[in-house]
């Protein structure tokens, strides 16, 4: 009886997942694992690593419940301040790769800012139609909003 009142959070955890996509994206990383092994053998273990790694962070990610954070406006436009600081920075400091100034490097690490800006783009974006759902049905709000919302973000990354 001690260990189904253990394994039962994990059991509900499982229940939770939605195995239509979880397949899909193991039936992906299976077959582009499978090309990398056939190309070279470091790449392969390298991609294993940072995928379980990115697995493992998205799996833990999905157990917060991020609902609250909605509530304090500071923390989204915070997020979204960080990221169009960062293509600042970018677009003023980064050095030429592959001739493109996309990313910032520090020591032997790379962090391309706009992935960064994409995501905290869509936080921004979510957290306006989750307080304006009614008025959405409008299209030019829902136009003008995310005009204003990446205008900005997309100055900069053409620049």
């Amino acid at each position: 009886m001690l260990g189904d009142n253990f394994l039962s959070p994990m059991f509900s955890l499982l229940r939770r997942q939605d195995w239509y996509l979880n397949s899909a994206i193991f039936f992906l990383a299976l077959a582009s694992f499978l090309i990398l092994f056939s190309i070279n053998q470091l790449f392969f273990w390298r991609q294993l690593i940072w995928w379980c790694a990115a697995f493992l962070i998205i799996f833990l990610f999905a157990q917060i419940d991020w609902r609250p954070l909605i509530n304090y406006r500071w923390i989204i436009f915070s997020i979204y301040g960080a990221s169009i600081l960062l293509l600042a920075i970018t677009l003023l400091a980064a050095p030429t790769i592959r001739h493109s100034r996309s990313w910032i490097v520090i020591g032997s690490f790379q962090f391309q800012t706009s992935e960064l800006a994409k995501a905290a783009l869509i936080i921004l974006l979510s957290y306006f139609l989750a307080r304006r759902h009614i008025s959405i049905a409008n299209w030019r709000t829902l136009l003008i909003t995310s005009f204003k919302a990446s205008s900005l973000r997309v100055c900069l990354l053409t620049l």
